[in-house]
């Protein structure tokens, strides 16, 4: 296999977004992606985007230029960015993923804690972790 690239960010969503545009976003971002091959994950909470891009270099690179032009993000932040000899998401339904609802943040929390049970968990995964504990549902 060859080796794969992954870039994890954090934006905030632009003022004049409204729950429509982000819901068109995400499901826009979702096709795309999975189109493309790229696997990953795409959560929004609170004003803010947080993505997983993983796949082949040229691919995640090509994708995230898009993003930082892409007038819909303010404030973009690179947390994570590296070539990977796996991708994190590869099994996680096998795509691209949005996570939105508590059944979405649910089943990502547990894929994680089952690797990290298993001695998997990489650097990009432990800079997601305080995120994904900290978030509530209170439905």
């Amino acid at each position: 296999m060859t080796d794969s690239y992954t870039i994890l960010y954090i934006s905030r969503a632009a003022d004049q977004l409204n729950e429509i545009d982000i819901l068109e976003l995400l499901e826009n971002s979702e096709y795309r992606n999975n189109k493309k091959g790229l696997n990953g994950i795409l959560l929004y909470g609170e004003g803010s985007f947080l993505q997983v891009l993983e796949g082949e270099e040229s691919l995640v690179k090509e994708t995230f230029a898009k993003i930082e032009k892409d007038k819909r993000h303010d404030t973009l932040i690179v947390l994570f960015e590296e070539k990977a000899k796996e991708m994190v998401f590869r099994n996680y339904n096998s795509k691209f993923n949005l996570v939105i609802d508590k059944f979405d943040w649910l089943n990502l929390n547990e894929y994680l804690k089952r690797k990290r049970r298993m001695g998997l968990e990489s650097e990009m995964e432990e800079l997601l972790r305080p995120f994904l504990e900290s978030r509530n549902f209170e439905n």
